[in-house]
């Protein structure tokens, strides 16, 4: 499961249910996904995408960032 932290750095290890609710981190940055956590692309992501609608292909990308867990 990917975990989010802050571009300032004081903020770590959270899930993206809490980095969407909290919006900014309480030290004022943004959150982006812990490096040891950023999803790699698998061998033929882009020639398996370059045929999907826009709504498709946001599934694609967004379902390697948020796990199918936090999803109501």
């Amino acid at each position: 499961m990917t975990k989010y932290r802050s571009t300032r750095g004081d903020v770590r290890n959270y899930s993206f249910e809490e980095a969407v609710l909290s919006g900014l981190a309480s030290d004022r940055g943004l959150f982006v996904p812990e490096e040891d956590s950023f999803p790699s692309l698998p061998p033929n992501a882009l020639t398996e995408w370059a045929s999907l609608s826009y709504q498709d292909l946001a599934v694609e990308i967004l379902s390697l960032f948020i796990d199918a867990k936090e999803i109501p």
